[in-house]
């Protein structure tokens, strides 16, 4: 007898927040949209492993990583080739009393 779970596949994708402070190496970024704002998707140099599935492509809307990768020359040198990291994500504590944010620093 089948499963549901033998008929469902996994997208390609997977959220930035489930890898937590793994280092990754960031080779592409592409502009997405989820739930009609703003959002990224991220490719990474090597496979990371989440819930048991490899993904590549990890999607985002934070609003500092949003910002972080608006940058001009960032997204030419990612183009031309030139990866970023390894990085990692932290999380942030606000100042001021205001929502912690994630960002993204050098692993």
């Amino acid at each position: 007898m089948s499963k549901i779970s033998d008929y469902q596949t996994s997208g390609d994708a997977t959220g930035l927040a489930k890898i937590g402070g793994e280092p990754f190496t960031v080779t592409a970024v592409e502009d997405s949209s989820y739930d009609g704002q703003p959002s990224l998707i991220i490719t990474t140099k090597k496979p990371i492993t989440v819930e048991g599935t490899e993904y590549t492509k990890f999607y985002t809307s934070r609003k500092a990583l949003l910002d972080f990768f608006k940058n001009p020359q960032l997204r030419d040198d990612l183009k031309a080739g030139k990866p970023l990291g390894p990085v990692k994500c932290v999380l942030t504590k606000a100042k001021g009393g205001g929502k912690d944010y994630w960002v993204l620093e050098d692993a």
